[in-house]
């Protein structure tokens, strides 16, 4: 397993913000990534504390901002190198349409693959945080977002519950987890099961979900055939205290094995 840098200077004070050639392009944070579904070779990062949006350009070796004023946070609609965001977090495309979690703003933002403007989809546009389901969604720390037989599921961390959007009407209503303030940890029927700070969602190749359930250290199950949640991996363990496999596991994905590999945030590995 060859292990390499794509793009990126490693700084000892940080991260920071340049566009250019991939190999003198500069991050900060970045996080959530996806494929441009007609242009296999851009792929879009999120630049977390730069809240910005940017693109890697396989093919032309170069690395430029598609989302956002680099370095100045905001909650600003409209053209897309006008607008403004506050620490992107996930992202990712359905039908020809990109969808960002704006973590700090509490919303998701939509933009056409071919169109010059974003939009808020869902969430209030003040930039609020609180738990409602319906047109007048709203969100609180939304974190991983993925696309889901039409809809999107996205991981509203600080509600410590998963939602499902309609991404045509920004209709959002609670796919998994009970609402609750604090977080907290209780499998079972999937109206009633806890979560603490849920950060990613991702559906398997037999149709169940796993969830990164990153405060309490583990990762659930979730079987839509039975409506029940259960705990696949690892053991609640508050600031990994000798028994927790993981501390803070963040992402998930599937294999071609059918493996899940989890990035295991503050262990540092995955």
């Amino acid at each position: 397993l060859n292990i390499e840098t794509l793009t990126g200077i490693q700084l000892r004070t940080g991260g920071d913000y340049r566009d250019g050639a991939i190999s003198d392009a500069l991050f900060n944070s970045p996080i959530g990534i996806c494929q441009h579904p007609y242009q296999s070779h851009l792929i879009y990062v999120c630049d977390f504390h730069n809240h910005v949006v940017r693109a890697v350009d396989l093919k032309n070796l170069q690395v430029f901002t598609v989302l956002g004023l680099s370095k100045v946070a905001g909650n600003e609609d409209g053209p897309l190198l006008e607008a403004s965001l506050f620490h992107p977090y996930d992202i990712c495309c359905l039908d020809g349409v990109f969808y960002v979690t704006d973590y700090g703003n509490n919303v998701v933002r939509c933009w056409n693959v071919d169109g010059f403007e974003v939009t808020t989809l869902v969430g209030s546009v003040e930039g609020c945080s609180g738990y409602q389901d319906g047109d007048t969604a709203l969100l609180h720390g939304p974190r991983g977002i993925c696309a889901h037989e039409g809809n999107l599921l996205v991981a509203d961390s600080a509600n410590n519950v998963i939602r499902t959007i309609d991404p045509h009407t920004g209709y959002a209503s609670t796919f998994l987890g009970k609402h609750c303030r604090y977080g907290g940890y209780r499998d079972g029927n999937n109206t009633t099961a806890y979560f603490d700070q849920p950060s990613y969602i991702c559906r398997l190749h037999n149709g169940k979900f796993a969830v990164a359930d990153s405060k309490n250290n583990v990762i659930r199950l979730y079987d839509p055939y039975t409506g029940l949640v259960s705990t696949l991996a690892g053991v609640v363990s508050e600031f990994n205290q000798g028994v927790s496999e993981f501390n803070r596991p963040r992402f998930i994905v599937e294999d071609q094995y059918h493996n899940l590999l989890v990035t295991d945030m503050n262990h540092h590995n995955i």
